[in-house]
């Protein structure tokens, strides 16, 4: 089923001129692409925590997703907000 879906995918992605783009499934990790997907995840992250009311109280994040970019975004979001080192 997977297998068939993901040929699906690529089939209507290649009529319609669309590209995937991924954080983390290039070869080259330095690539521009990839890192403008991370840099949106820790946009998407600064923007939830404008808005979270008493923000300061949370004391777990759940992250599920792909293989890690989303998490590390939200890992390094609420680092960067809140340790004090």
């Amino acid at each position: 089923m997977m297998k068939n879906l993901g040929a699906i995918v690529a089939r209507v992605a290649r009529m319609n001129g669309w590209r995937f783009v991924s954080s983390t499934s290039w070869s080259e990790f330095d690539n521009s692409i990839v890192q403008n997907v991370r840099n949106a995840y820790m946009v998407v992250v600064e923007e939830a925590l404008q808005v979270i009311l008493a923000v300061e109280n949370i004391m777990h994040a759940f992250v599920c997703g792909g293989v890690g970019s989303i998490a590390a975004a939200v890992f390094h979001g609420f680092f960067t907000r809140f340790c004090r080192i």
